[in-house]
């Protein structure tokens, strides 16, 4: 059975009388009277779609650690660092991040970990 988290969305499209009507497949109308089977094979193909896709991303994530890969943004390390320099000289944050493309994030955690570098050592 599911949650009532679930069914809330459906819940209030139904509220809304919206119904689901194929120009092209006329066998996906959902104003008639299979309407009920219609979602519910729907949304059972979604969810097996959804389990399939994050079983490949678990094994892909897997194999590349095999491989010992890094995943994610490289990192721009000598940029981060120009733009750090410029912001212990005084200037604004804004100034920076347009500068160097930088987002305000990347460059609030860079500082971060500089200071705690410096603090400890």
């Amino acid at each position: 059975m599911e949650s009532p988290a679930r069914a809330s969305p459906l819940s209030a499209i139904d509220g809304a009388g919206v119904d689901f009507i194929s120009v092209k497949e006329s066998y996906l109308d959902t104003s008639g009277p299979f309407r009920d089977v219609l979602l519910a094979f729907a949304a059972t193909v979604a969810r097996m779609e959804r389990d399939r896709l994050i079983e490949r991303t678990k094994a892909g994530l897997a194999r590349a650690r095999a491989q010992v890969r890094v995943g994610g943004r490289p990192r721009n390390l000598p940029l981060v660092e120009a733009a750090l320099k410029i912001l212990a000289e005084g200037a604004s944050d804004e100034d920076v991040r347009k500068r160097y493309g930088e987002p305000a994030s990347t460059l609030r955690r860079y500082r971060s970990v500089l200071r705690a570098a410096r603090s400890s050592g």
